[in-house]
């Protein structure tokens, strides 16, 4: 099966579209993304290799809802482990976190 153009899609519809091609791309499709004026409906496709993998993965047959039901109760059993923490890409855990704010 192939995945129809959902850029070419979404501009027959008057939706914004921005693709993504790599994660060198990324940051700048962000910033458009997140910076759009609103006018219309946008959507950002990223193109994903195959064996890559993509947080938060949710298997076959898996929904959404039926995959945060499970990861509450993994964050029950990891005593207090953040969400983000679990789910972070290997190649984000050298990034340190931002200083919470004093109270």
């Amino acid at each position: 099966m192939t995945n129809p153009d959902f850029i070419l899609l979404a501009r027959s519809m008057g939706v914004h579209a921005i693709r993504c091609h790599n994660a060198d791309e990324l940051p700048a499709k962000m910033k458009e993304f997140l910076e759009y004026d609103g006018t219309r409906p946008v959507l950002m496709e990223c193109l994903v290799d195959k064996e890559e993998h993509v947080f938060p993965m949710v298997g076959p047959f898996c929904s959404i809802f039926r995959f945060a039901a499970l990861m509450v109760g993994e964050l029950q059993v990891a005593a207090g482990k953040a969400l983000h923490e679990q789910l972070l890409h290997p190649s984000l855990t050298a990034i340190p976190a931002k200083a919470k704010p004093k109270a």
